[in-house]
């Protein structure tokens, strides 16, 4: 549960600060796979992030996010 709240808790601020979201997003997904085996409903949040960096930031930090996602 916690590490699902580090994940889906800053899609609060997606549309003010959405490079910092999806770089929060990030590192807590990565730390998801760290420390859980299974899926987790908190993963549904990184996609959002994503989205939000395309939507709401500059081009550049758009396909930046785009290549960390195909990584």
């Amino acid at each position: 549960v916690g590490v699902a709240l580090l994940e889906l808790l800053p899609l609060l601020w997606r549309r003010r600060h959405p490079v910092a979201v999806f770089w929060a997003v990030t590192a807590a997904h990565a730390l998801q796979v760290l420390v859980q085996d299974e899926p987790a409903l908190g993963q549904t949040a990184w996609p959002v992030a994503v989205y939000s960096v395309a939507r709401y930031a500059a081009a550049p930090h758009g396909w930046a996010a785009l290549a960390v996602s195909a990584v």
